[in-house]
């Protein structure tokens, strides 16, 4: 039987360092801040992952997914679902609201990705639409109006539930990008048609970074909906979660480990400075930043330095000077 998955360079753990530095600083935090500056060390937290799992699918393939609110709002509502109606516990809710929502997106992957380019953008935006408006016609969730978890506020317990997922996806994304699968999914997103003829199955690996990225943004909807307390239409399937989510990867750098966490620290810290400081101009500001972070560092922070450390290693080698390379 072919391996599922075949490492094609070495796994490096100081490569991680960086990030395990990071993780262990979260780890610390509840017990070294206060409940308000815990909370904000969890919304950070919760950017990062959803920029994280939609770095395992737009990062690597290049598909531009508009529908991915759907799968954190379906999170959301699978948790209220799960723990009001069948009394399942939590954490093990959001777990299994991950598990139903992978389920959903594998469904759903393959007419979907029969689109491609704009198409496939009009289509999830399309889906991320449609499933809002049913959700307003559900009486028994609440309509409009949402649904009240009866629940405790555990931020604690939310907050390590949530540093799990996070730790889950910085493994998982390293080990594809050291992976064959992380380089099929880049074949498949530079060139499909010479992907497919080199024999790459691109339905399947489309099919499973869609999925993945499904799952963990569910997982993620879920734990925010453990600690909310409440869900409703407007506040787990707003369009303005897919933007952000697409705003923190580029900030921070598609395709790379570190650069969805530094893109979310960025993103949150500068939001919440302008709304604080400029609050009758903060998006006007967000935005002139962002069109400049685009224009002048395209690959992202984490990206671009990643760029030209490969470079200054790749004219090293060569002998000749960084400039000259």
């Amino acid at each position: 039987m072919a391996k599922l998955l075949r490492l094609v360079s070495p796994l490096r753990p100081f490569e991680l360092a960086p990030i395990i530095t990071i993780s262990l600083v979260f780890v610390a935090s509840p017990f070294l801040l206060p409940s308000y500056q815990t909370a904000i060390a969890f919304d950070v937290l919760r950017y990062a992952c959803l920029a994280m799992a939609l770095n395992l699918f737009y990062g690597l393939l290049g598909y531009v997914n508009f529908g991915q609110v759907a799968f954190y709002g379906l999170g959301g509502y699978a948790v209220a679902i799960f723990y009001k109606f069948l009394g399942v516990p939590m954490p093990l809710a959001p777990l299994l609201g991950g598990i139903l929502v992978a389920g959903i997106a594998y469904a759903l992957a393959l007419p979907l990705l029969r689109t491609r380019g704009i198409y496939f953008v009009i289509a999830t935006l399309g889906l991320a639409e449609t499933i809002r408006l049913i959700f307003l016609k559900i009486n028994f969730l609440g309509g409009s109006y949402g649904i009240v978890i009866l629940t405790t506020y555990e931020l604690f317990e939310a907050y390590y539930t949530l540093l799990a997922v996070f730790a889950s996806l910085v493994a998982l994304t390293y080990i594809m990008l050291k992976s064959d699968i992380g380089v099929k999914l880049r074949a498949i997103g530079e060139d499909e048609e010479a992907a497919e003829s080199m024999g790459v199955d691109t339905t399947k690996y489309k099919r499973l970074a869609f999925t993945l990225s499904g799952f963990f943004t569910g997982l993620v909807g879920g734990i925010f909906a453990w600690l909310a307390t409440y869900v409703s239409p407007e506040t787990v399937f707003g369009l303005t979660t897919t933007i952000e989510m697409y705003i923190v990867v580029l900030i921070g750098g598609a395709g790379t480990v570190l650069g969805p966490f530094i893109g979310a620290l960025v993103y949150y810290l500068s939001k919440i400075s302008l709304l604080v400081y400029y609050p009758e101009a903060h998006l006007l500001i967000f935005g002139v930043l962002l069109m400049l972070t685009v224009r002048f560092v395209p690959r992202g922070l984490v990206g671009t330095f990643e760029w030209v450390a490969r470079r200054r290693r790749i004219v090293k080698l060569r002998g000749g000077s960084f400039v000259e390379g």
